[in-house]
């Protein structure tokens, strides 16, 4: 979809489906630190300690900083949207919105992917 055909409808409910998205992201953030809760008996190796951290760290990131921030930003957006006319301007924060969603719902999957890993191999 070219930046000029994107239309103020689309862009409100893209950015309505994103914040669902954040959503389901700080759920996803919860489950990983419940799992790692749940398993923290079992880690006793130097290596496992350390990748724990690392989750831990990664969890911290996300719950705290990271989906926060982004949601914050979405909400923001969808307030603008609902006192301005289609412009340029409005599309090009949609796009960079766009970019970070997408980037971040890669992170997600292969942050679970790994946590996975983890947690298998322990």
């Amino acid at each position: 979809m070219t930046e000029e055909t994107i239309t103020i409808d689309k862009i409100k409910t893209e950015l309505s489906l994103w914040v669902c998205d954040v959503d389901f992201w700080q759920d996803e953030v919860e489950d990983s630190q419940k799992t790692l809760e749940v398993n923290l008996q079992k880690i006793d190796e130097a290596p496992e300690k350390k990748k724990l951290e690392q989750f831990q760290n990664q969890i911290i990131y996300y719950r705290d900083e990271l989906l926060p921030q982004l949601k914050h930003d979405l909400v923001k957006q969808q307030a603008i949207l609902e006192n301005k006319a289609e412009d340029k301007e409005m599309r090009k924060q949609y796009n960079e919105l766009q970019l970070r969603i997408a980037a971040i719902h890669e992170q997600m999957k292969e942050r679970r992917r790994q946590l996975d890993l983890f947690i298998e191999n322990i």
